[in-house]
């Protein structure tokens, strides 16, 4: 039966009213052995053992993440050959984000420069909203050679972990205001084959851990560091520190001297002791004060009078002081659920994900996203999006039959199943069966629509070895990826880990390739000579891109450009191209022209365009340019190609659809273009067969007719033989171009060289 809130209270101020009548009437003074303050006295040595106990749990937790990444592979490849700096930051990244106590987690290489560096708020969620975690650009990093904790990890044997001192920073947010925070760095040296090649840093922020530790009832906490200065007590407003409290305001000097000079004292109303992490060099003191020495002090008020007013403050306040008691375990009991539990869907977050992997080495993981989110979004908004994401989250809730799967929220669209693999060769049917079921179902939402769901599964390599968290996920997220990429339904790593991993590291290295290519200015042009079929004379060049990749030799846009233009650096190797034929042209005869091929993602790069513009008015070869739209890609965005061969009209260029006839580009859209275009380049792969095949005849016929209706030039690509040479000409089309004509060469051709063309 439960009791009501209002006998609950009838009851408590009933049994007070009925203690404090016993007290009064069987002693008129405090006993000892009554007296808080002598209890205090008697547990000193327990409760300090427990502080210490406390203290040791917390500072050993940071140690398995650094003995992790001691042993991660993928961390000592990038130590010792340093090409894979990208996936390294990105486990920075997640180390810092699993840990809400770690303000920066760094990689130091020997000489004290930092390496990789990211950071963020710690423990505070209004920091943490204004300063989110993120990496730290090369010319933001320190050389932290000098710092006192860099010199003693670098001191540290192999395999050691230790512990700075303690270290007071300041912080200021967004109002102006400071606050202090306490800090410990923990570190771990890296050697390879005996040299030592630097050093892995977390920096912890001790303010909730301070909370913590300063939760007790009889007495009041002091820590002091080497220099004899409290850095922690318990009368600091939520951990809040001054950068330093002197001790001699809590004690007589008499007092300090013998906290200060003996391992252990007893003090009457204090007990302090010597306090050592295995792992740290430095010594402090742990004080316990006893709360209540005033009030033993005060002992001599009469009975009557000091029950007497105690039992009319607790008439008084009792109903109060009932509420208020619930107030903290009723915030505390939030803040965890908010720090492990995703307020949308209610399921477990990645926070809660980490601890779990943490109890649980031997789980794998399967991580599901959502197809087509953000179209749904996009068309319906984020509160239709919101209600697909807790649908989705009661979906995976049902299908957790038998305890088998925790079901969690990592992230927007993403969820993740943890479970053990007993039985690794059922997997594979067992994801087959849950894709299913996922794709067979579909939602409600409260406005009436019905969304049918679409997932796509990727899971760990299925293996009974302890991993950490972070390499759990990991895979997981890779399997994701690779099945998204391959347009795979679900994907199990281990069945393409090896693949994976090579795809991998040539993608990683090709970007590094890439990336020296353009700062080291190694993009350069070959220029491949356009035959005039009618006057027997070049007139036109194609200007194709080249890297001169450092250590590599020469490399062609199959090797570099599909991976090239996923990263930064592509505009930039644009950019590079025509200042590169800009020039070229100023030095050539004006009747010369060249082509310069222009991407989807070449035009919507306002800087590119603006290159474009600015290169050729400065070297007067408006007329002498051509720009080349790849058809093959999507022309979705068809007002930027529209408002791209406008101003190049304006300007003086000619426009030429490169690679017609295989890609998406419509004779509508031809159609639409077709004031300011010049020439149709017709698709090598039709060309290549064009002798053999009457297929390919008929196609480029139906090309020949359309532009010579609409008044283009028709350019022949792939032109590779003597046969296809002859057939090109015979069925009109204006221009050939193909290594039968002549191969790329770093410069136009001269008249000598054109003499010798195998074209009679």
């Amino acid at each position: 039966m439960k009791i009501s809130y209002r006998t609950t209270i009838t009851l408590i101020l009933l049994t007070y009213g009925l203690i404090f009548i016993g007290l009064f009437y069987a002693n008129k003074e405090f006993k000892s052995d009554l007296n808080v303050y002598n209890v205090s006295q008697q547990h000193y040595e327990s409760k300090w053992q427990e502080r210490q106990e406390m203290l040791n749990r917390y500072l050993n937790s940071f140690a398995p993440v650094l003995k992790a990444l001691e042993n991660n592979h993928d961390f000592s490849r990038f130590v010792s050959q340093n090409d894979n700096l990208d996936e390294m930051t990105n486990l920075f990244k997640t180390i810092k984000d699993a840990f809400s106590c770690v303000l920066k987690a760094r990689y130091v290489d020997a000489s004290g420069q930092e390496v990789i560096h990211i950071e963020g708020a710690a423990n505070d969620d209004e920091l943490i909203s204004q300063i989110p975690t993120r990496e730290l650009l090369p010319k933001e990093m320190s050389n932290i050679a000098d710092t006192p904790y860099f010199q003693q990890f670098k001191a540290l044997p192999p395999k050691q972990i230790s512990i700075s001192d303690f270290e007071i920073t300041e912080l200021h947010t967004n109002n102006s205001a400071s606050t202090h925070r306490v800090l410990l760095h923990f570190g771990m040296p890296v050697y390879q084959k005996g040299e030592f090649k630097g050093v892995v840093i977390l920096s912890v922020c001790l303010k909730n851990f301070f909370t913590l530790f300063n939760n007790t009832t009889l007495y009041n906490l002091y820590l002091l560091d080497k220099n004899n200065n409290s850095i922690m007590q318990t009368s600091l407003n939520e951990g809040d520190l001054n950068p330093i409290i002197p001790v001699s305001q809590h004690f007589t000097t008499d007092e300090l001297q013998n906290i200060l000079h003996n391992d252990r004292y007893f003090g009457g109303h204090f007990y302090s002791a010597s306090y050592q992490h295995p792992n740290s060099p430095y010594e402090y003191k742990i004080i316990l004060d006893a709360k209540y020495q005033t009030m033993a002090e005060e002992g001599s008020f009469t009975t009557n009078i000091m029950l007497g007013i105690m039992l009319l403050t607790l008439m008084l306040t009792l109903p109060l002081a009932l509420r208020l008691a619930k107030e903290p375990e009723r915030l505390l009991f939030e803040l965890d659920e908010k720090a492990h539990t995703d307020e949308l869907t209610q399921l477990p977050n990645r926070n809660t994900l980490i601890e779990h992997l943490v109890a649980n080495p031997k789980q794998n993981i399967l991580i599901i996203s959502i197809d087509g989110f953000y179209e749904v979004t996009n068309l319906y908004g984020y509160k239709v999006g919101d209600e697909l994401l807790k649908k989705f989250a009661e979906l995976l809730t049902n299908l957790n039959m038998q305890n088998e799967i925790k079901p969690f929220h990592l992230k927007s669209h993403y969820y993740a199943l943890a479970f053990e693999c007993k039985h690794p060769h059922l997997i594979e049917e067992k994801m087959m069966l849950l894709h299913t079921t996922i794709e067979n179902s579909s939602v409600i939402l409260s406005n009436g629509l019905e969304l049918n769901i679409s997932a796509t599964l990727g899971i760990g390599s299925l293996t009974d070895e302890v991993r950490s968290p972070t390499e759990t996920l990991l895979e997981a997220e890779m399997a994701l990826e690779q099945a998204r990429k391959l347009r795979y339904p679900y994907l199990i790593l281990s069945n393409e880990k090896a693949a994976i991993q090579r795809e991998y590291q040539t993608k990683i290295a090709m970007i590094s390739l890439v990336r020296e290519s353009v700062i080291q200015r190694k993009v350069i042009a070959h220029y491949q000579p356009i035959y005039n079929n009618q006057t027997g004379a070049i007139e036109k060049y194609e200007a194709l891109m080249r890297l001169d990749c450092p250590g590599h030799g020469l490399c062609y846009p199959n090797d570099f450009m599909e991976i090239a233009k996923t990263t930064k650096h592509y505009p930039k190797m644009t950019q590079q191209m025509i200042k590169q034929v800009t020039q070229k042209l100023a030095s050539l005869p004006n009747h010369i022209k060249i082509s310069i091929n222009f991407s989807l993602l070449d035009i919507s790069h306002t800087e590119v365009v603006n290159t474009l513009i600015s290169e050729v008015t400065r070297h007067k070869v408006a007329q002498q340019l051509i720009v080349e739209l790849v058809e093959t890609e999507d022309y979705s965005n068809f007002e930027e190609i529209l408002s791209l061969a406008k101003l190049l009209q304006d300007i003086g260029c000619e426009m030429a659809i490169d690679d017609f006839g295989s890609g998406y580009a419509n004779f509508q859209n031809i159609i639409k273009l077709r004031p300011y275009l010049s020439y149709l380049k017709i698709d090598g792969s039709i060309i290549r067969y064009l002798e053999q095949d009457e297929t390919h005849q008929q196609m480029v016929k139906s090309i020949i007719s359309f532009a010579e209706s609409t008044q283009l030039k028709t350019i022949a690509e792939f032109v590779h033989d003597k046969a296809t040479f002859k057939r090109v000409i015979d069925m009109g089309i204006d221009f050939s171009q193909g290594y039968f004509i002549s191969q790329p060469n770093p410069d136009t051709l001269s008249a000598e060289e054109i003499l010798k063309l195998p074209l009679s």
